[in-house]
């Protein structure tokens, strides 16, 4: 059984799927819809086809990692994690019919905070709130790596990111391309008010806590760009790597094209304002 999981409100990602949908009819496979929301259940699905952007693909991870391996479609911006585009949804068809679809297996990183666990496949961000923010002043987060103090960052906040995230928020951020092999994460201040602050590079077996210091305000916890909780003073955010995997359909084109394609062309061409 193939799932289907996009968002309804984007119409590009419904004619998609719709065109995929009759195409599928027509070989003979069966599919169904996955419910874009948590808790949806794919107990009965074997491949999940994602539309959207890489933002739809992140949420899908939530309920497909350890189970059901990934395809996503591009019918968003970037599209980074994406495989194939619009125009190629008889080639996926072919793949799937032939068995031919490759996959990679991405390790996600494990999070802890207050006593819970997150799981992410690109990236986590300890930032300052903007609530009832007035001045905008800077926080200041102490960062370690298996216990030996890293750095202390008066900044905007801090992002841990994996190989997978590396060309999301941490690039922007001034960090590194990393290929989705490398076995590495890296920590990229955000507006570091210093000098001598920049990316840091190191072996994704490390474990390492970001602590926010008594003497700031409280920061914001995100997850794969989503909220999960508040950081009061004193508190601390642990991660490392985890045993939890993503299997992602492996890029249609090489990674180093699409990396040129994807980061160089997508904001110049798109001439849509919104």
């Amino acid at each position: 059984m193939i799932g289907f999981y996009f968002r309804e409100s984007n119409a590009r990602s419904v004619r998609a799927s719709e065109k995929l949908k009759k195409l599928l009819e027509e070989n003979g496979l069966k599919y169904r819809d996955v419910c874009f929301a948590a808790g949806a259940t794919v107990s009965d699905i074997d491949l999940m086809i994602v539309f959207g952007g890489d933002g739809s693909v992140l949420r899908a991870v939530k309920i497909a990692f350890d189970t059901v391996p990934i395809v996503a479609i591009n019918t968003g911006n970037v599209g980074f994690l994406t495989s194939y585009e619009e125009t190629e949804l008889d080639d996926l068809v072919s793949a799937i019919k032939n068995d031919a679809l490759k996959f990679s297996s991405r390790r996600l990183m494990e999070v802890g905070y207050g006593g819970k666990k997150y799981y992410a496949l690109n990236d986590i961000t300890i930032a300052k709130s903007y609530r009832n923010d007035y001045d905008s002043e800077c926080v200041k987060l102490h960062f370690h790596i298996d216990g030996e103090l890293v750095d202390t960052y008066v900044s905007d906040g801090l992002i841990i990111s994996t190989p997978t995230g590396s060309t999301a928020y941490a690039l922007s951020a001034g960090g590194p391309v990393m290929t989705p092999g490398v076995n590495a994460f890296v920590a990229a201040p955000i507006c570091a008010h210093s000098l001598h602050s920049r990316p840091i590079v190191f072996a994704s077996t490390s474990k390492t806590t970001v602590t926010v210091a008594r003497s700031t305000k409280e920061c914001v916890l995100y997850v794969d760009g989503e909220k999960v909780d508040v950081i009061t003073p004193g508190g601390v955010v642990s991660t490392s790597d985890s045993d939890r995997i993503v299997k992602i359909c492996d890029f249609s084109h090489s990674f180093f094209k699409r990396l040129s394609v994807k980061l160089n062309q997508w904001s110049s061409t798109d001439t849509e304002i919104e």
